[in-house]
């Protein structure tokens, strides 16, 4: 699962969320013409670790959510 959609499903699972901005939570960017409010989440970069022998396999990801009203 990508960060992005494991952010929207925590999301989604909040009552206190859903019930401000129901299921109009983008990725990337919002849809046209879209009723407000809504959250867009973009991911704003990845970072892969690296050691002596190659790359670990971890990974820093930077997410961030913006919520317009």
């Amino acid at each position: 699962m990508k960060p992005e959609q494991a952010i929207i499903a925590i999301l989604e699972a909040a009552s206190d969320v859903t019930s401000v901005i129901g299921n109009r939570i983008f990725t990337g960017y919002a849809q046209q013409g879209c009723a407000m409010p809504f959250a867009v989440i973009q991911r704003d970069g990845t970072e892969v670790d690296h050691h002596l022998l190659g790359a670990s396999g971890l990974r820093l990801a930077r997410i961030s959510v913006a919520l317009y009203g």
